[in-house]
């Protein structure tokens, strides 16, 4: 599923193991990627992979919404 809000755009994943896990990854990672970002994080979803302009956001993004990879 793409949900897209702004610039930032969000990838709900799947990974079939012995359970589904919701995962997303965050591509824009500013005022809207980050808040999101933590508000998914907080609703139960996995922050998976994180894709900025700049490094220093994709970090900071990660950081605020407890992990993934940058």
């Amino acid at each position: 599923m793409l949900m897209r809000c702004g610039r930032a755009v969000f990838h709900q994943m799947h990974m079939n193991t012995n359970r589904t896990q919701k995962g997303f990854c965050v591509i824009g990672c500013g005022r809207v990627g980050t808040h999101l970002a933590v508000h998914l994080a907080g609703r139960g979803y996995r922050p998976a992979t994180f894709f900025s302009k700049t490094f220093a956001s994709a970090q900071n993004a990660a950081f605020h919404a407890g992990g993934g990879k940058v």
